[in-house]
């Protein structure tokens, strides 16, 4: 990587390469958490979003019992369904 006084920039194959992205969504979208509502999205239970955080589909729903939100996959990987809301 290069330096332009002191902002790196980037050769070509980040922004061009399948394989460049594909690492990065691998070592760093797939790794970190990522931003996807605010509570008040899902206040009430059976309230839900849809988001898509890098390559994964993410499903967000408030509990019945108004408690912590669970978070699934929208895609089943064993079946390679999307789950449609």
């Amino acid at each position: 990587m290069k330096s332009k006084g002191t902002m790196p920039i980037l050769p070509v194959e980040a922004y061009t390469s399948q394989d460049w992205f594909d690492r990065e969504q691998d070592r760093i979208f797939s790794r970190t958490w990522a931003f996807a509502g605010l509570t008040e999205d899902v206040s009430e239970p059976g309230q839900y979003v849809a988001v898509q955080a890098g390559l994964n589909n993410i499903f967000v729903v408030m509990g019945q019992d108004g408690e912590p939100l669970a978070t699934f996959p929208t895609a089943n990987s064993s079946l390679r369904m999307k789950l449609c809301l």
